[in-house]
């Protein structure tokens, strides 16, 4: 029998293949942004972009790939680390530690440089370039992951850091899912259907998330009988 759930060293290339894919229609949909005519996103008219023929899937679908990532990471965490949380072996000081440490970082060298990048163009052309609440406290909630929590005004400073913020919430949602409940089909995708409602209903982020990347974990999960 396959213990997909032990072994960390396995690696799924088709997982690889799709967080390329992925980040390549990411690439794809922001880079609208250096063709804007104003500070709105949707002042663009994408039909005069590069080589718009050929690349119009993503010129105009690329920003579904965030929930593409969200699924995968959610196929990852599961097949990953559900059994250690799940057993205790893995604490939850540990799990902050070894998820942070790949982010936090870049995040924060990151922030500082579009923070700058941010304050010239202001100073130069007396507007910011795409996002425009770049004030203290964005940049407090920027620092600490929560750029996306709820509690902003709107994008702010590296606006696509959004999904980094939500994914941060999704790590705490999926220890305390797989150490207080059972891992079970059913479960997750009821919390999945739950994200996906709330999305639906609110319009917020975290409805997105939640309902991509427990989905995510649902397909491990009917992988892992598949392949036992």
């Amino acid at each position: 029998m396959t213990n997909l759930g032990a072994k960390r060293s396995d690696r799924l290339h088709l997982l690889d293949a799709l967080r390329g894919l992925a980040a390549l229609s990411v690439v794809f949909w922001h880079w609208q942004h250096f063709f804007l005519s104003g500070p709105v996103p949707e002042t663009v008219d994408r039909m005069k972009l590069p080589l718009y023929d050929w690349f119009f899937l993503f010129y105009e679908h690329g920003w579904l790939a965030i929930d593409l990532f969200f699924c995968l990471s959610g196929f990852v965490f599961y097949w990953q680390y559900s059994r250690s949380v799940a057993e205790g072996s893995i604490t939850s000081g540990t799990f902050a530690i070894l998820r942070l440490s790949r982010l936090y970082p870049l995040h924060v060298v990151t922030l500082v440089l579009v923070a700058i990048g941010q304050s010239v163009l202001m100073h130069v052309q007396g507007t910011f370039f795409v996002y425009e609440y770049n004030d203290l406290t964005h940049f407090l909630l920027n620092l600490l992951f929560a750029s996306s929590w709820g509690i902003e005004q709107g994008y702010s400073f590296n606006g696509p850091v959004w999904s980094i913020s939500i994914e941060v919430l999704l790590y705490a949602l999926f220890f305390a899912c797989c150490r207080l409940l059972p891992v079970r089909l059913i479960l997750l995708a009821g919390i999945s259907l739950l994200g996906f409602l709330i999305q639906a209903i609110y319009h917020v982020p975290i409805g997105r998330g939640v309902g991509s990347f427990f989905l995510g974990g649902c397909v491990f999960l009917i992988y892992r009988q598949i392949m036992a």
